[in-house]
């Protein structure tokens, strides 16, 4: 078991990383300039979009297998497309199977009774943001939708969207190399949280662009307004609170695992009459007579 780290938490003096619960909440999880861009490009939209409506917003962060975060919300823009952004920090255990299983669920969830049920449903687009790698090859950027064996498109109406930031090939130093406005997305989602403000002087010159403007100036403690100042504070604050209360129930389930693995010890040595009680007793570190009580309890058992 690795120790549990705080991801919400950034560097001293660095900004505050976009893979995180607050940094995800004032750049996805709200109608902005930066979210309704981020979209566009991550969904690669012909449509610009205009306003967006958020129908979820949930943050789960922080699992007691150390780094694990997951972070999603659901909105919907005026054209009535529906978006799920996910973003995962780690434990990607039977991650594609889940994305798959909410993608669809949100999908039907629109259908509606009757003999035109089927008619206008939304198309539904899911954006998977992960921190590592998790499909073989190196495209750092994925589009899947459904397609037959040749390669003709069955339906516009389900497309799910990977951007793995392990397989992003552009160091934190070489962002005179981007070209795009996705690799100045991608780039500033992988490593906006390594600069710190004094770096600010040599930042990234696509970062002048005012659709970034507003978000970097939340994710810096030092340009923060009051109100986003004190929003910041009670995600770490609830985040440290939910990590060591993952880390008691941790311990506690932990706790007993280990006593009962030692029962079961103590009892098969009970079974093999070989040991006196003393001498489990001694061996186990426990008294005699909770020794004594176990034997009582087999012998009932056997009866």
């Amino acid at each position: 078991m690795n120790e549990i780290q705080n991801i919400s938490e950034p560097q001293e003096e660095h900004l505050i990383p976009l893979l995180s619960d607050y940094g995800f909440k004032i750049s996805f999880a709200e109608d902005s300039p930066f979210s309704r861009k981020a979209i566009e490009l991550l969904a690669k939209l012909k449509k610009p979009i205009q306003q967006l409506t958020f129908l979820r917003n949930e943050i789960e962060a922080m699992t007691v297998d150390a780094r694990s975060g997951l972070y999603d919300v659901v909105c919907q823009d005026e054209h009535l497309r529906v978006f799920i952004i996910e973003m995962q920090v780690d434990n990607y255990t039977y991650f594609k199977e889940r994305v798959m299983f909410y993608l669809f669920q949100m999908y039907c969830s629109h259908a509606k009774v009757g003999k035109l049920g089927f008619k206008d449903l939304p198309p539904t687009c899911c954006i998977c943001i992960v921190e590592d790698k998790i499909t073989k090859g190196d495209d750092y950027y994925q589009k899947f939708m459904l397609r037959n064996e040749s390669g003709k498109n069955f339906s516009e109406l389900i497309e799910i969207n990977l951007i793995e930031l392990g397989k992003f090939p552009i160091l934190q130093h070489e962002y005179n190399k981007i070209t795009t406005e996705m690799e100045e997305l991608v780039y500033t989602l992988k490593y906006v949280h390594t600069f710190s403000v004094s770096d600010l002087i040599q930042k990234p010159n696509f970062w002048e662009k005012m659709w970034y403007m507003d978000v970097l100036a939340k994710l810096n403690l030092n340009r923060m307004d009051p109100i986003h100042k004190a929003l910041y504070e009670m995600s770490v604050v609830r985040d440290r609170l939910r990590v060591e209360n993952l880390a008691q129930q941790f311990q506690e389930v932990r706790e007993q695992t280990l006593n009962t693995e030692k029962e079961i010890r103590i009892a098969k040595a009970l079974l093999n009459s070989k040991f006196s009680i003393s001498d489990i007793s001694e061996l186990f570190e426990v008294s005699e007579a909770y020794v004594e009580q176990m034997k009582q309890q087999l012998e009932k058992n056997k009866s």
